[in-house]
């Protein structure tokens, strides 16, 4: 199922919005963990191609909740 850039947006807007969250945090947190625990540096192959993308995608989530939207809105610059 696909989901259009306005309502990617709208979703990506309240996960900033609610960063202060406990949840939230306690998500952000174990995702920093995932990340900086990551032993991809040893790994080799698909492990490696696979651990790459799962930090890639921590670190995704982790720039949505402490910056912001990942996309910008209809008509900004």
């Amino acid at each position: 199922m696909s989901i259009s850039k306005p309502e990617t947006y709208a979703q990506e807007i309240a996960i900033f919005q609610l960063r202060g969250e406990v949840g939230l945090q306690n998500l952000r947190k174990w995702l920093w963990e995932r990340r900086e625990s990551s032993r991809w540096t040893e790994m080799v192959g698909e492990e490696l191609i696979r651990e790459q993308g799962e930090v890639r995608l921590a670190s995704k989530l982790l720039k949505m909740i402490d910056v912001g939207p990942t996309i910008k809105a209809k008509g900004s610059a």
